[in-house]
């Protein structure tokens, strides 16, 4: 086989996991019985012993990349915390505006959506079916955060009515699953994006156009509208990543140009152009994010690290072909999404420790350096931990579900329901009772929470009827 179609045979093998979930491990025979017992619907992938390699024929980068992509997210946030001012603790973000040139090298979001983009349009394309491609991406996407949005609610839904400073807690914990709703946005719409790829260049530019419309009447007329690039940005790059396996077929040389020039035109945007210059949100400065929402910026630098990506392909596929190499690798992107959700309380926990010691060096000090490297690395022991404990329990249900009885129940409007729900979990957090608003429409901690459960329970109950894949 040439290189070019083992390539494409990889990308066909990783469509059947779950994103940041590699396959390729044992399954206990019991559990494949029960699901298979459900018939006629298809059984739902479930996540693979962390350590264990993958097969060979399975496309081992893009299991990295999207570990990488997490991963610097996760010791970001490790790092970001900050007492040195009083108060409670805060974030470099907040207090340090002149750090703002780190966020070109932690942003990194972008990687995961063009990496996702690729298994997700090998998926749909392999199945062609709605029913059956909607339910596994969003089964497998949706569980993990549900097991997380239902601990933390349980547990402090019924605490804020005694401790009502128990709602900015739940907001914290819930503030960052904004990424797994928006991803379950792009994954939902892939057998409707997907029939755009023919036309790249045309639908990606007009796509972009789109992007820097509602920037301008962001700016100039209405800033609630910017709100809409949340969709469209994260959206563009993940329909960017479809045309992946094509950009590799260029010579690395050009990659790297492209590449160039794409970084260029993300800083002419910022330095001189009318665009802030940080690619995260921060507090401290007075110009616009261009992070939330996302601006023309963040689609650009995407598109620099897409063809970026593209040029470095070929190495980072010998090099992950050495098992030794990628066991720990696979290992972190056994967890990938779990270690995301879970690192959020354990960075709470680790700055409310510092807090509460009256811990305020200054970032100059060796003291600071000292406690955020020790807490970067109880952050990711309690986060790897905890996302084990979670993970057995979100394949528990996945398999429950899976059990239970067929039903009649329309999968695609149900599927719109995950990205909606998971949007509204992150507005209303997991300690309000009826005080939030999303999308003018009053709601609570309770209400998402039964929203995205319901969705769930109706994917994994909805009976398919598969037919033969296009082509």
């Amino acid at each position: 086989m040439s290189g070019a179609g083992a390539s494409m045979e990889r990308v066909r093998e990783h469509d059947d996991a779950p994103d940041g979930v590699p396959s390729g491990a044992h399954q206990d025979a019991r559990d494949t019985a029960r699901r298979d017992a459900a018939a006629p619907c298809a059984p739902v992938t479930t996540p693979a012993t962390p350590g264990t390699a993958p097969p060979r024929d399975r496309d081992r980068v893009l299991d990295a990349v999207k570990a990488f992509a997490l991963g610097v997210v996760i010791i970001g946030h490790a790092f970001a915390w900050d007492t040195a001012q009083g108060g409670a603790p805060g974030s470099l973000a907040d207090t340090r505006p002149d750090l703002a040139w780190l966020t070109w090298t932690v942003q990194v979001l972008p990687l995961f959506f063009v990496a996702g983009g690729v298994g997700n349009l090998a998926s749909w394309r392999r199945r062609g079916h709605e029913p059956t491609y909607l339910r596994r991406r969003l089964l497998n996407l949706g569980a993990p955060v549900f097991v997380y949005a239902a601990f933390w609610t349980t547990l402090f839904l019924p605490a804020v009515l005694v401790i009502p400073e128990a709602e900015l807690a739940g907001h914290f914990l819930a503030q960052l699953t904004w990424f797994m709703g928006v991803y379950a946005a792009a994954v939902a719409a892939v057998p409707w994006t997907s029939r755009w790829t023919s036309h790249p260049f045309l639908t990606l530019g007009v796509w972009l156009l789109v992007i820097l419309a509602v920037d301008v009447v962001r700016f100039t007329a209405v800033p609630a509208l910017g709100w809409l690039n949340i969709v469209l940005v994260w959206g563009w790059i993940h329909q960017l990543g479809f045309h992946l396996p094509a950009l590799r077929r260029l010579h690395p040389a050009l990659l790297a140009s492209l590449a160039a020039a794409a970084f260029a035109v993300t800083v002419v945007l910022t330095v001189p152009g009318p665009y802030a210059s940080p690619l995260i949100t921060f507090a401290a400065d007075a110009e616009r994010s261009n992070f939330t929402p996302p601006t023309l910026v963040i689609a650009t630098y995407g598109l620099a690290q897409a063809f970026a990506l593209a040029a470095v392909y070929p190495l980072l596929d010998r090099a992950l072909r050495h098992d030794r190499l990628w066991f720990p690798v696979g290992a972190i992107a056994a967890r990938a999404v779990g270690l995301y959700l879970w690192h959020i309380p354990a960075v709470g926990l680790v700055a409310g420790l510092a807090w509460a010691r009256d811990f305020r060096p200054a970032l100059t000090e060796p003291a600071w350096w000292i406690a955020h490297f020790l807490g970067a690395a109880v952050v990711v022991t309690a986060a790897w931990f905890a996302a084990g404990v979670a993970g057995r329990a979100h394949v528990w249900l996945l398999t429950w579900g899976a059990s239970r009885p067929r039903r009649d129940i329309p999968v695609v409007p149900v599927a719109v329901l995950v990205p909606v729900a998971l949007l509204v979990s992150t507005v209303t957090g997991y300690a309000t009772w009826g005080d939030s608003v999303f999308l003018g429409v009053p709601s609570s901690s309770l209400v998402a929470l039964v929203l995205l459960a319901g969705a769930l329970w109706a994917l994994a109950v909805a009976r398919e009827t598969p037919r033969e894949a296009p082509g």
